[in-house]
């Protein structure tokens, strides 16, 4: 071989193969689930749903004391729920119930006394202006 063919050949790599992987089992996904949560239980005060009902009709009873045919039935069982309450212990809620309550069935019945003298008046004047 002359110089020349050898610079010409190129000297061949020696070819690198990775070496085989052992063969992996069979793998499946862990099945992840949401975890469960519920509530606490929140214990039921039946007696703190009367003084809540006490002071809800008491308020309403006041709002509408223009109007006595619902203020004072409103009022009456407010004041009826908020003492029911107030003997259960339930002091703050049932006593703005009883307040309220008491406050609207007086102005309601303050309502009517002056509904009635007005009426009264006006009867009498009508009377009146008839005679002459």
């Amino acid at each position: 071989m002359d110089n020349n063919e050898m610079n010409n050949q190129v000297p061949e790599q020696p070819v690198y193969e990775q070496p085989a992987q052992p063969a992996q089992p069979a793998y499946q996904q862990p099945v992840y689930q949401q975890p469960v949560y519920q509530q606490p239980m929140v214990p039921v005060h039946p007696k703190k749903n009367l003084a809540t009902a006490s002071m809800v009709l008491g308020i309403v009873a006041l709002v509408f004391c223009w109007f006595p045919y619902l203020s004072i039935p409103c009022g009456i069982i407010g004041l009826v729920l908020g003492i029911i309450a107030q003997k259960a212990g339930k002091i703050g809620m049932a006593t703005a119930g009883i307040i309220t309550s008491i406050v609207a069935i007086v102005i309601a019945i303050v309502i009517i006394i002056i509904a009635i003298i007005f009426v009264s008046s006006v009867m009498n004047n009508l009377e009146y202006y008839r005679t002459y």
